[in-house]
């Protein structure tokens, strides 16, 4: 997956920088925080739970604070995210970390996290 093609040469250099600041410990944490949270939207998702349910808000909030922990707040490098993933696909992306996602899944976060938008 070409990173370079979604960021500036400039927000390469802030993600490596923030790489280090973090270190692989926290990194490791946030894969795990994340493996967590798609195992919780699969099974809200198998039991037939609508995605604007307080319960799966409550997965997208915590979604959202781990993208805002990884964007440091930065608006254009949430733009950056986002179209990563809307570009190569979110199914895609995250597979290429090692976890993969059953068919749907991804949509279903997405209406989750809309709905908590939507809420204000």
């Amino acid at each position: 997956m070409n990173f370079a093609k979604h960021y500036t040469p400039e927000q390469m250099k802030q993600l490596a920088a923030r790489r280090m600041e973090v270190g692989d410990d926290r990194m490791l944490k946030v894969q795990q925080e994340w493996g967590a949270l798609f195992a919780a939207y699969a099974r809200a998702m198998q039991d037939g739970i609508e995605p604007s349910a307080p319960e799966v808000k409550i997965l997208a909030q915590r979604s959202n604070a781990l993208i805002e922990e990884f964007t440091g707040g930065d608006p254009k490098m949430m733009t950056s995210l986002s179209n990563l993933y809307r570009s190569e696909g979110g199914e895609n992306v995250m597979s290429n970390y090692d976890m993969p996602m059953q068919p749907g899944l991804w949509e279903y976060m997405g209406k989750a996290r809309a709905a908590l938008e939507a809420d204000g």
